[in-house]
């Protein structure tokens, strides 16, 4: 039994045109230019595939690390009552690891000289290892900003935007609007930066 991958035939026809005579010589110099050209075409190909493929896992694992696999909203955008009732609900289904239910909104970042367009989110302390993308990088003083001075934790990108470091104050202002005596006024509240994920 042979140890070749081809058989006698096809060895034959192969080296008829990588081997010519003299006479064909522009048939061999075609012949390896073609297996050349077939040998870095596969190598591109091969290497392309791997890069976005790991390009692909990274990105999946990047955006799952914040957002989850799956989001549950009601159905007219309100928040959700009776939350406890439907994080059950979706903890006892089968293959599901962790629920950390949160409160989201729109809102603008305003500092002394910048303003930026936002999405807020709202967890509990005990719901946010459970994010271990985000989990992973806080540092000490970062979680213990956040779990006992109650600052918040800004994207790095956005802090970098608005020009933020740790212990600045940031105003956030609701699109929710307060109805007053002199009129309607946007909801403001201060909180200083704890650290950045």
């Amino acid at each position: 039994m042979s140890n070749f991958i081809f058989n006698e035939t096809e060895r034959t026809i192969a080296i008829r045109y990588i081997k010519s005579r003299r006479v064909e010589g522009f048939i061999s110099v075609s012949a390896w230019f073609s297996l050349i050209g077939i040998v870095l075409g596969v190598a591109t190909l091969i290497v392309v595939m791997s890069v976005m493929n790991g390009f692909r896992t990274e990105l999946v694992n990047r955006i799952l690390g914040i957002n989850g696999h799956l989001i549950v909203y009601k159905k007219n955008g309100l928040s959700i009552e009776n939350y406890h009732k439907t994080v059950n609900q979706i903890s006892d289904t089968q293959n599901v690891i962790a629920v950390t239910p949160y409160l989201e909104g729109q809102a603008l970042a305003k500092n002394k000289n910048s303003v930026s367009g936002i999405i807020i989110r709202g967890t509990k302390w005990s719901d946010l290892p459970a994010k271990k993308l985000l989990w992973k990088s806080l540092d000490n003083a970062t979680v213990e900003n956040f779990k006992i001075k109650q600052n918040v934790i800004l994207g790095y990108r956005l802090a970098q935007r608005l020009n933020l470091n740790v212990g600045d104050y940031i105003s956030l202002i609701s699109p929710n609007v307060m109805e007053t005596a002199i009129g309607v006024l946007p909801i403001k509240q201060n909180f200083m930066v704890g650290g950045f994920f």
